[in-house]
């Protein structure tokens, strides 16, 4: 009996560790936006995926089920990179609430002029996770609510604003602000246009938010 126990945990296959698995899905990941930045969205199927990963498009199937998921996972991906940039632009203390917007505004313009340089398939992809997986947009879009709701709110005990509904004035502003951070707009105006009429935008809200 002993020796069928030995032999048995002699020959069983390795069990993956959470790591390892965490490792791979990141290496897939990695070259599968490298590859739809290269050739788009339509025109990268699975097999070049696991081409691209070293692994056989059957391996690849046991980590992902299908192209979109590999895609919606590397939008995710690239959104918190967004959003941590925004959260870092507007946790400076020495900012008073005006700042504070236009330096979220300023990062979303930033992180999306370096998505249009690195990627020209951007469009192709936004356009795609929007169609088929929304629940993506609307938690980034929740998120950054979210930020502008703490700027608000910091606003009302520092003196600055009065706000009495800060979730809905929070979402009008994302609403007047979301220009700023959609690839397909970006793309018609240099990096400087962008950022004077980011300037010219959050002038005019905080005069209208100052008043209220």
């Amino acid at each position: 009996m002993i020796n069928i126990f030995i032999i048995y945990f002699i020959t069983m296959p390795p069990i993956q560790s959470i790591t390892t698995t965490e490792a791979i899905r990141q290496r897939i990941l990695d070259v599968a936006i490298e590859r739809f930045s290269r050739y788009g969205y339509g025109k990268t199927a699975m097999a070049d995926i696991a081409d691209d990963a070293e692994m056989s498009t059957a391996n690849l199937y046991r980590y992902f089920g299908n192209k979109l998921d590999i895609a919606s996972a590397c939008a995710r991906n690239c959104i918190q990179d967004g959003l941590d940039e925004q959260r870092n632009a507007i946790t400076a203390s020495q900012l008073n609430v005006e700042h504070k917007l236009l330096q979220l505004v300023l990062t979303m313009i930033t992180h999306a002029h370096e998505n249009i340089r690195e990627n020209s398939h951007i469009n192709e992809i936004v356009a795609m996770i929007t169609s088929e997986r929304p629940e993506v947009v609307h938690e980034k879009l929740n998120t950054q609510q979210g930020m502008i709701m703490e700027i608000l709110a910091h606003g009302n005990v520092t003196g600055e604003l009065n706000i009495k509904d800060i979730a809905g004035t929070a979402k009008t502003l994302l609403s007047s602000l979301i220009l700023f951070d959609v690839p397909i707009f970006i793309g018609l105006y240099s990096k400087e246009e962008f950022e004077q009429r980011a300037h010219d935008v959050v002038s005019l809200l905080m005069k209208g938010l100052r008043s209220s």
